[in-house]
């Protein structure tokens, strides 16, 4: 199935100081603090199952909040491993181990 969703930042931490911070990152945070973004997400079935499709729900947020259109890599087979990459060609991989 497929939902809308709204999404509010309601804090920014910055355990080391926000001087410590990548000042272009601490930046957009800061300005999305307290404001909602709507996007779609959706599940899929994975077998018997229902799981969520982090590739499309990772593209989706990523506009909705940034503004861009990130290439992204996930397969429901390797569930735990999801790759971006930025149009200005920075590659985010996020690994889910226990």
């Amino acid at each position: 199935g497929r939902w809308k969703v709204e999404k509010t930042l309601a804090g920014v931490d910055f355990p080391a100081g926000e001087g410590a911070a990548d000042p272009a990152t601490a930046k957009k945070a800061l300005e999305r603090l307290n404001k909602a973004t709507t996007f779609s997400m959706r599940f899929i079935r994975s077998g018997e199952s229902v799981v969520a499709d982090r590739e499309f729900n990772t593209q989706q947020e990523i506009a909705a909040t940034e503004g861009q259109e990130a290439r992204v890599v996930w397969k429901v087979t390797n569930p735990n491993v999801l790759t971006v990459t930025y149009p200005s060609g920075e590659v985010l991989e996020r690994k889910v181990t226990r």
